[in-house]
């Protein structure tokens, strides 16, 4: 309880490291704590850690199939995932050398 409440209070500070960390320590004294997840899982998507919070956040769907919290940040989280890898894959492409026959 102590640690959930410390984890919501550096969320609301932005202090995303902080609380991942906060909520980290809950979940070692109980790694089924919903809110603990998602608290973990907000801070580790404000800090970019994306794959990290999706774990966090796939884990509380399967301990609460009907959060609806749990699974809405899930389906952004998802969308943030699929959007840096478009960006990631463009940039990959944009970045490659021109060849001499490409030019027009």
């Amino acid at each position: 309880q102590l640690y959930n409440n410390q984890a919501l209070v550096q969320l609301k500070l932005e202090k995303w490291e902080l609380a991942a960390q906060v909520a980290g320590r809950a979940l070692k004294l109980d790694g089924s704590n919903m809110k603990s997840l998602l608290r973990r899982a907000v801070a580790r998507t404000e800090m970019g850690e994306l794959q990290q919070a999706k774990e966090d956040l796939e884990k509380a769907t399967e301990l609460d199939p009907d959060s609806k919290e749990a699974r809405k940040q899930l389906v952004h989280v998802k969308a943030l995932i699929s959007r840096e890898n478009k960006n990631s894959h463009l940039r990959g492409f944009l970045e490659q050398p021109v060849q001499a026959g490409d030019r027009a």
